[in-house]
């Protein structure tokens, strides 16, 4: 996937996969841990992906979840979706924006 290169080209980021609750989560951190530029959650294999891009995104990880995330995936399986991805805006404006 283009965000696991992203990590891995970048010593600034850091690429974390983990599961929680059956399902599979994949996240870009910086360094310390203490800033999430991306998550994916996924529960199924293929089929269509709900992206959301938000201005302060939840407080999930790869490997936990919190009541955002969890109305996000609720939405996507209901269109169904079989993947949930989200993306920090303000983080995208900043990196591109130097």
């Amino acid at each position: 996937m283009w965000f696991e290169q992203q990590a891995s080209k970048n010593n600034q980021l850091s690429f974390k996969v983990g599961t929680y609750t059956d399902i599979s989560g994949k996240a870009i951190f910086n360094t310390n841990d203490k800033r999430r530029y991306f998550l994916e959650k996924r529960w199924g294999l293929g089929g269509k992906i709900l992206t959301a891009i938000m201005m302060n995104p939840s407080n999930a990880a790869h490997d936990q979840t919190d009541d955002t995330v969890d109305q996000l995936i609720n939405v996507a399986k209901h269109q169904g979706c079989h993947d949930h991805r989200l993306r920090k805006k303000s983080t995208a404006m900043c990196q591109y924006g130097k």
